[in-house]
């Protein structure tokens, strides 16, 4: 049977390897002209010939690759790496279909054993050329022959072990441009014993001339060698390599990640990046499958010292999927630890909902326990304000977008109404998946609240003396238009009792320098009383405003006992004063409305932002004296 012309020449090339290693070379000074351009010395010779290479002149490739492959065979180290980047150069632009594939890649296996370490360099990346060529080549016309593939791939392997640090680092990222290679091959370059070629349909190497006893041991355990090298950039690039070439099989891959495993203990920095892109890039192209032996070290990288590893890390999770709930539950649990150890670090959020998203079945069973969590605790409600609440309630909520469909996956509804406050965190956790108003629409369905599909006009600020509240004729306003219902003329009532009570609060405001500090007190706990009754009788949206305008009402009141404490008292005695205890219940008033009266509009937020701002001037104030 004939040989395929890429094989013929492999076993040409390798006949020819073997006798470079014997052959005399002649004195360099006893060297004569060139027969190919008589009259030229060899060094313009080989000028000649690349820059037609390089600038692309119409001269036949043919001719070009001949002139290019004599030169190759020259003794100067110098001429034979530049006739070999000519070759290159050449090939880059020549049809692959053509013969010059054929005579690229015999030099470039001729020239892989030389002495020089500049030649083996450029030898190396004109075979990595030659086996994308090939690809192409194939690709194109239909058929495939993995053999010659493998050969290259072997061939290429044996320079992995080049005593060279560059020929090394050439080798590898050459591996890791195969884009055809078979099992076979790939989990033998994992091992360092040498593994027996299947003789069967899906041989490595077929052919007489090219037996598999030879060639093989090339790829044994090449990686494993790669990752343990001495040099930190030659480790690095068996890394990016071992991930490159994972797509090709589930068994390589999953091989490969013990030896990525054993990489993230490495000393150098670099290295640790590389190989969490590399576990990065296996788990995009859904080749990553994470067991629970390798659970421990993905979680001591959550918490981390270096930033860059802790976010590769949790990038890394989000994408994966864990078989087990106990690793789903520490993965949870790292992830809350690491967010109340790094607050400043808010994409946690967006990992634990792209975790949950992932295990709906799992995260179920976490918003089941966050319930009866919620039941006995007292008075059924908890601290929003913790990170840990916060994460478990995001993970909870994620249920409702997970893609187990098939499974009927119950949310209790407590979980949506301790959602509901916690809108803005979950809506920038969530992303692009759905809007903010769709996201509060759908948790005050699954609560039985109300909500107002349109948004609230924004309103033009008035001029009043400090912590005015103009958002509220407004939020009324819309409260009158929606308020078509069986109970209208309650709303109604309810409405012009809510005016009063602002417009009596807006004059004490505004009289609370040129009366009684007493009287602005009796009308701020009388508003707030009224406001208390009202509150009381009503229910979703309305009910919800309600409650907050009395949470604001006490922050009105706080600053007013601050003043009149900054006034009556100048000193700022040192220690724990009247003032340092309403400086506190102001902020935690602030703190409140922050957490639990998400959702509203934004000038309402600017309300709210506008009283933090006076806190903190309080504060520095106190400080500065």
């Amino acid at each position: 049977m004939e040989e395929p012309p890429l094989l013929a020449s492999t076993s040409c090339a390798t006949g020819s390897v073997a006798s470079s290693s014997s052959r005399n070379y002649p004195d360099p000074m006893d060297e004569g002209p060139s027969v190919s351009v008589p009259g030229l010395p060899f060094a313009d010779q080989r000028r000649a010939a690349g820059l037609r290479a390089s600038s692309g002149s119409p001269e036949v490739p043919g001719a070009q690759v001949h002139a290019l492959a004599s030169m190759s065979h020259g003794i100067y180290p110098l001429a034979k790496a530049e006739a070999l980047r000519g070759l290159a150069a050449v090939l880059e632009t020549a049809d692959a279909r053509g013969g010059v594939l054929e005579q690229c890649y015999r030099c470039a296996v001729e020239l892989m054993r030389d002495e020089d370490e500049g030649v083996r360099l450029e030898s190396v990346r004109l075979m990595s050329l030659c086996a994308d060529k090939l690809n192409t080549r194939e690709g194109s016309a239909g058929n495939s022959n993995g053999d010659q593939t493998d050969i290259m791939f072997l061939q290429l392997s044996s320079m992995a072990r080049d005593m060279c640090t560059k020929v090394r680092i050439e080798a590898f990222n050459a591996l890791g441009k195969m884009q055809r290679v078979s099992e076979g091959v790939l989990l033998q370059s994992l091992s360092k014993k040498v593994m027996k070629p299947n003789t069967g349909n899906c041989s490595i190497i077929k052919g007489k001339k090219v037996p598999p006893k030879l060639l093989f041991p090339c790829a044994a355990g090449i990686f494993a060698h790669g990752i343990e090298d001495e040099f930190y950039q030659v480790r690095t690039a068996a890394c990016k390599s071992l991930g490159a070439l994972s797509k090709f099989s589930t068994q390589y891959a999953q091989k490969a990640l013990d030896l990525l495993m054993d990489m993230m203990n490495d000393d150098t920095e670099a290295v640790r990046l590389q190989t969490l892109q590399t576990l990065l890039h296996m788990a995009t192209y859904g080749c990553l499958s994470v067991q629970e032996m390798h659970m421990h070290m993905f979680l001591g990288l959550l918490v981390d010292m270096n930033a860059l590893i802790r976010d590769a890390t949790r990038k890394i999770l989000g994408l994966v999927k864990l078989p087990k709930l106990q690793m789903f539950k520490s993965a949870i649990d790292v992830l809350i630890t690491s967010l109340e150890k790094h607050q400043e670090e808010q994409e946690i959020y967006s990992v634990l909902f792209s975790v949950g998203k992932n295990h709906g079945n799992f995260s179920a069973n976490i918003a089941k326990h966050l319930a009866k969590e919620i039941t006995i605790s007292s008075d059924g409600e908890l601290i929003l304000d913790k990170p840990r609440i916060k994460a478990l309630l995001i993970v909870s909520i994620s249920v409702a977008f997970s893609d187990d469909k098939h499974n009927k996956l119950d949310i209790p509804e407590v979980i949506f109404s301790h959602a509901i406050p916690l809108l803005g965190k979950i809506s920038c956790a969530i992303g692009e998946v759905v809007d903010q108003n769709s996201l509060l629409s759908y948790l005050c369905r699954k609560t039985g609240s109300p909500f107002w599909e349109t948004r609230l006009p924004s309103t033009e600020p008035r001029e009043s003396e400090g912590c005015s509240v103009t958002t509220v004729v407004d939020i009324l306003a819309q409260i009158e238009k929606t308020g078509k219902s069986t109970k209208c003329l309650d709303e109604v009532l309810t409405i012009q009792s809510i005016k009063f009570i602002i417009a009596t609060v807006e004059r004490a405001w505004t009289i609370r320098k040129s009366c009684n500090i007493r009287d602005v007190r009796t009308i701020l706990r009388t508003c707030k009383e009224e406001l208390r009754i009202i509150t009381s009788n009503s229910s979703g949206s309305t009910g919800a405003f309600l409650s907050f305008l009395c949470e604001y009402l006490d922050a009105v009141q706080f600053i007013v006992e601050i003043l009149r404490s900054v006034q009556l008292d100048n000193s700022y005695d040192l220690g724990p004063t009247s003032l340092d205890v309403l400086l506190e219940k102001l902020n935690t008033s602030i703190r409140r409305m922050e957490c639990c009266y998400a959702g509203f509009n934004t000038e309402t937020e600017v309300q709210v932002c506008e009283l933090a701002l006076l806190s903190n001037l309080f504060r520095l104030s106190k400080q500065r004296n």
